[in-house]
This record gives structure tokens, C-alpha cells and sequence, in this order.
């Protein structure tokens, strides 16, 4: 797996070199403008993916809880009405269950800002490469395309 994985990362790595080298080669100045605006765009929303992995993490952990806690009582349900203890059972079910929607509902609000914002910056940095691309530096509209076309390449890697 680790070869496939280190093959797939040199393809990558060269694909994004040569890339970032025909952008070059196209229009150096629109490139440097193009990572500006990209190095933006990422910046933006960095701090709601970070904390979205974050909440990501912390709600595995909530659901492996609730998972031992839900075994460790159905593998002794009578000892749990032995000890009269169902009403309390029950009660800190509610509670973890609790939390583990409200981690689950953080993640989705982070998840949806993020789409949120990243959409329309994409949107918007893509018109303005269009346009700086056509009105200042007088590249006709077929170059400018291929350079999007190209971006659009780069961006996964």
C-alpha cells in the first residue's frame, strides 16, 4: 500500500510542478497573481477546517463512548434491573447521546460555512484571474481559458 501511495504522491508532485510551470510559461504575471489570491482563499477558511477535524475527531471518540456504554449494558441487562439502576442507565444514555448530536450538529455548521465561503471565493477569484487576465494584461480570451482550465487541474493536488 505504501508504494502505491509514495507512486501516486511523486505523480502528483511532478504533475503539480509541471503545471505551475506551464502557468509560468503562459503568463508569469497572472500566476503570481493566482497564487495571491489562492494563498487567500485558503487562508479564509483554514481556522473552520481545522476546528471542524478537531470536532471530527472529539465526536469519534463520543461515539466510541456511547458504543462500550450501550455493550457494557446489554451484556448485563440483568444486573442493571438487579440493581434497580435503569432509571440512572437510562439518564446518562440521554446525556451522551446528547452530546453526540451536539458535536454531530457543530460539525455540520462548520462543514456548511465552509462551503459557504469557499464556493463564492472560488467563484470570485476565478472571474478576477478572468479579468485581469483579459483587460490588464491583454491575453486573449483562449489563453485565459487554458490557464483556468489548468488551475482547475492544480487545485486537487
Amino acid at each position: 500500500m505504501t508504494c502505491i501511495f509514495t507512486i501516486k504522491l511523486i505523480i502528483a508532485i511532478i504533475s503539480g510542478i509541471g503545471s505551475i510551470a506551464l502557468l509560468i510559461a503562459m503568463s508569469p504575471h497572472l500566476t503570481i497573481i493566482s497564487i495571491c489570491v489562492i494563498g487567500i482563499g485558503i487562508i479564509v477558511p483554514y481556522r473552520w477546517v481545522k476546528a471542524a477535524t478537531h470536532v471530527g475527531r472529539k465526536n469519534s471518540r463520543f461515539s466510541s463512548v456511547i458504543t462500550s456504554f450501550l455493550l457494557d449494558r446489554l451484556q448485563s441487562p440483568r444486573l442493571v434491573r438487579l440493581s434497580n439502576t435503569a432509571d440512572a442507565e437510562e439518564k446518562n444514555y440521554f446525556i451522551l447521546t446528547e452530546k453526540h448530536r451536539k458535536l454531530s450538529l457543530a460539525i455540520q455548521l462548520l462543514k456548511a460555512r465552509i462551503i459557504l465561503v469557499l464556493e463564492p471565493t472560488i467563484i470570485g477569484s476565478s472571474l478576477l484571474i478572468f479579468y485581469v487576465g483579459i483587460v490588464f494584461l491583454k491575453m486573449p480570451i483562449s489563453t485565459v481559458l487554458l490557464y483556468m482550465a489548468i488551475m482547475v487541474r492544480i487545485v486537487p493536488i
